[in-house]
């Protein structure tokens, strides 16, 4: 499969005319992954290199944390890689183990709650939204929703119409 992860390179290119990428076919919308294919993006390259993730509470954490999205999952197995290789004698004796590595919770936690992760990750995001100023707005009025509807969680659960955003929307201009 060929996908563009970070929208601020396709937008651009969606600007140009006649770019490359409408050579390639009609524009899909790229939106979260299904669980068992976010998974899968982590752990296959892992295996590739030697190392099996269990699909446990640490790596929920990691979905739940990156909300399904391709660029987002895509840093943190580069940030995962990343350690792995940097620190692959703290965890594994060559003498003692062979491959696949088993990758424990001591290890995924430590990468989970690293700085550099989350700063990466916010990062993205905040590039995201900083692609047009509507992506902003829009943000900015369903974390007010979220906000005003905080003590009702069967509200606030099920996400909000495109009706109520626009009447936060006009409210707020």
């Amino acid at each position: 499969k060929f996908a563009l992860a970070g929208l601020h390179n396709v937008f651009r290119a969606q600007r140009v005319p006649n770019p490359l990428i409408d050579q390639l076919g009609d524009p899909l919308c790229i939106k979260p992954l299904s669980p068992i294919d976010a998974l899968d993006l982590i752990s296959r390259p892992i295996e590739y290199i030697g190392f099996q993730i269990k699909p446990d509470l640490h790596m929920e954490a990691v979905l739940a944390n990156t909300n399904y999205y391709l660029g987002i999952i895509q840093f943190f197995g580069y940030k995962l890689v990343e350690s792995l290789s940097t620190q692959y004698s703290k965890y594994y004796a060559a003498s003692k183990q062979r491959p696949p590595f088993p990758l424990n919770s001591k290890q995924l936690g430590s990468i989970i709650s690293s700085n550099d992760l989350n700063e990466g990750i916010r990062k993205r995001i905040q590039w995201t939204l900083e692609l047009d100023p509507r992506y902003y707005m829009l943000a900015r009025c369903i974390a007010w929703l979220y906000y005003y509807h905080e003590g009702d969680r069967s509200k606030s659960s099920l996400g909000f119409k495109v009706e109520e955003i626009q009447e936060v929307a006009t409210q707020c201009h």
